[in-house]
């Protein structure tokens, strides 16, 4: 902002006194503005001219998505371990933002690396937000009311063992042998 005066009026004040601001009280539906900036001086000073003289704004309806959660491990498992399906504590998020923004959320994903699985895991990890082609969405006017989730993963054990029956002299009277 370029103002002019005399000296002792433009003296008695510094940049914090000069206020810009745009008008939206006319914006009625969502879309893209080019808004004049407008100035408002203290007593004594003219305005001479504004850089930019427009602001360029995008204006969009606030909604709220829920949004399935999808759980992604990577690990290796001997095979006489079965590791089942993840247990996350929530099964989907709430997002809330832009309406423009949030059409373009495709899911909510988890992914963890366990490592070499021998045992039940618990774990806590970042949620992210991704679109239809894979690609992370991050965005500061996207908020969800999860940050993170626990996870459970159980994990089993199987393992053959030899059964040897063993006889009694009682019972081999009792039972007839093929």
């Amino acid at each position: 902002v370029t103002v002019t005066g005399s000296r002792r009026e433009i003296s008695k004040y510094a940049a914090d006194d000069i206020f810009a601001h745009v008008d939206v009280s006319n914006i009625t539906k969502a879309d893209r503005y080019a808004l004049d900036v407008i100035i408002d001086l203290p007593e004594g000073i003219k305005h001479v001219s504004t850089e930019p003289a427009k602001i360029n704004v995008m204006v969009d309806e606030t909604a709220t998505v829920e949004v399935d959660l999808e759980v992604i491990l990577h690990y290796g498992a001997k095979e006489y371990f079965t590791v089942h399906e993840p247990e996350p504590n929530v099964e989907s998020i709430l997002v809330t933002g832009p309406r423009s923004l949030l059409n373009t959320i495709s899911k909510a994903q988890v992914t963890y690396d366990l490592g070499d699985v021998t045992t039940s895991i618990n774990f806590n990890a970042p949620i992210i937000l991704l679109d239809g082609d894979g690609s992370e969405i991050s965005n500061p006017y996207i908020r969800t009311n999860v940050n993170e989730v626990m996870v459970r993963v159980p994990v089993t054990m199987k393992k053959a063992l030899p059964l040897v029956a063993e006889y009694t002299a009682d019972d081999l009277d009792k039972y007839e042998y093929l």
